[in-house]
């Protein structure tokens, strides 16, 4: 499940400047969600839930680069995943959140 989301980015121009930030307070309208996922709230956060092999981008563009993500994420079975640098044409590197750490997967097509 994802608690919290924000991308920032890293240019001296503009260091600091949230271009995206969600804490699902308001539902999942800025998200492309594929597979089952829910809205659920623990105390004052709300985060997004998935279910089994589900996918969710959040609508931030298609062209953005060398930016920043900082993501709260609470794993409660299974792996977590994170695709960063996503292209069709040479694939992405996968963050993976398992029971023993995290890992770094580069996967190509």
């Amino acid at each position: 499940m994802i608690t919290q989301i924000s991308h920032s980015v890293g240019s001296a121009s503009a260091l600091g400047t949230s271009l995206f930030f969600e804490d699902f307070e308001d539902g999942a309208a800025d998200w492309n969600l594929d597979g089952e996922w829910t809205i659920t709230q623990d105390g004052d956060n709300h985060y997004l839930q998935g279910l089994g092999d589900s996918w969710a981008v959040p609508k931030i563009g298609e062209y953005w680069t060398d930016y920043t993500v900082t993501l709260k994420i609470k794993r409660q079975a299974g792996t977590a995943h994170l695709n960063i640098r996503m292209n069709d044409d040479r694939g992405r590197y996968i963050i993976g959140f398992i029971d023993t750490g995290v890992y770094l997967r580069k996967e190509t097509p």
